[in-house]
């Protein structure tokens, strides 16, 4: 396996730090991650696309006990956002105070 050097990180940047999705030129949806194809309509004629990265917070919930090498991060915040574009996604809720989520 690979390890993560700082010019591999680099090159890799438009893929690491950014949410790229796809939205169907057919029938309008937007979908993530990012597909060759529309999951609504199966159509092809689809285009990537970056997420500005706006969005609302749908749903969350704080985990108190976590793994071990988590520690340090406890307590944990996932949620669900509903982007502007159109999808959600979910993962760790980060730089944000946990009583000021609603």
């Amino acid at each position: 396996m690979l390890k993560d050097s700082a010019p591999r990180i680099w090159r890799m940047r438009n893929n690491l730090y950014r949410i790229r999705y796809s939205k169907c030129k057919a029938c309008g949806a937007s979908f993530y991650p990012a597909r060759a194809s529309c999951i609504r309509c199966s159509s092809r004629d689809v285009e990537v696309r970056v997420s500005l990265g706006l969005g609302t917070l749908v749903e969350y919930t704080v985990l108190y006990q976590v793994p071990a090498r988590m520690q340090d991060n406890a307590p944990m915040v996932i949620g669900v956002v509903r982007l502007d574009e159109g999808f959600e996604l979910y993962g760790v809720i980060v730089d944000a105070d946990i009583k000021d989520l609603r």
